[in-house]
């Protein structure tokens, strides 16, 4: 099923509970399912910044420079 396909039942589904009434509730769960269809989250890469364990990264940085130390000697 494509996300047009679940938009539209939806919309379908609320019109056919409320008719001709002007306010029609919408539970907000089903509202944040919308908004998640039609806003997705970028797809992008983040570095996590949160992280503390840099200990990983600080020993591939130093046996970096030991190599480029040896391979200047």
């Amino acid at each position: 099923m494509t996300l047009g396909d679940e938009i539209r039942m939806e919309v379908a589904r609320i019109l056919k509970r409320f008719g001709d009434c002007d306010l029609a509730g919408v539970k907000v769960s089903t509202l944040r399912k919308l908004d998640a269809y039609l806003n997705p989250e970028p797809d992008t890469y983040r570095i996590p910044v949160e992280r503390c364990d840099a200990r990983p990264y600080a020993l591939m940085e130093a046996a970096a420079v030991e190599r480029m130390q040896g391979a200047a000697q």
